[in-house]
C-alpha cells in the first residue's frame, strides 16, 4: 500500500511538472519571455521625440486622422473633419524631407523646432507616456 501511495505521488507531481513546463509563450509572464513585452515606439531621447514630431506633422498635411490621433496626448479631443481640413496645410511651406526637426528633451518632455532653410516653425510641445512621445494640444491646435 505505502509504494502504491509514492507512486501516485510522484505521477501526480510529474504530471503537475509536465504541464507547468507545456505553457505556451503566450501563458509566459512578460518578465519570462522578452518577445511579449512591447518595445517602445521609440526611445526617450531627441531623435524619438523629433521622429514623433515629423510623424504628427506629416499626418496633418496627409489629412490621417488614424496617425493624427496616434500621436496627440487627447486623441478624444481631435475632430477627424478638423484633421481632414489641415490637408495640404504645410505644402509649399514645409519640405519634410529636407526640414530639419529638433527636439530639446527635459526628462520625459521635448520643445520641437522645424527648421527649413531659412523658415523655423515651433514650438511644439511633446511628452513622453506610456513608452511613446505624444504631442500636446491647446486648444488652437485639435
Amino acid at each position: 500500500m505505502r509504494i502504491l501511495l509514492i507512486v501516485v505521488g510522484l505521477t501526480l507531481a510529474l504530471t503537475a511538472c509536465g504541464q507547468s513546463a507545456q505553457r505556451t509563450e503566450t501563458d509566459a509572464e512578460p518578465s519570462e519571455n522578452p518577445s511579449l513585452v512591447a518595445p517602445s515606439e521609440e526611445p526617450v531621447t531627441a531623435s524619438g521625440a523629433e521622429n514623433a514630431a515629423h510623424e504628427w506633422l506629416i499626418a496633418q498635411n496627409e489629412g490621417d486622422c488614424e496617425v493624427y490621433k496616434k500621436r496627440v496626448t487627447q486623441p478624444q479631443e481631435v475632430g477627424c473633419d478638423e484633421v481632414k481640413e489641415l490637408k495640404g496645410s504645410w505644402d509649399g511651406v514645409l519640405d519634410f524631407e529636407s526640414a530639419e526637426f529638433e527636439a530639446s528633451v527635459t526628462d520625459v518632455s521635448a520643445l520641437i523646432y522645424v527648421r527649413d532653410g531659412s523658415e523655423e516653425f515651433g514650438p511644439w510641445d511633446c511628452v513622453w507616456i506610456d513608452g511613446r512621445w505624444l504631442m500636446v494640444l491647446d486648444a488652437d491646435d485639435a
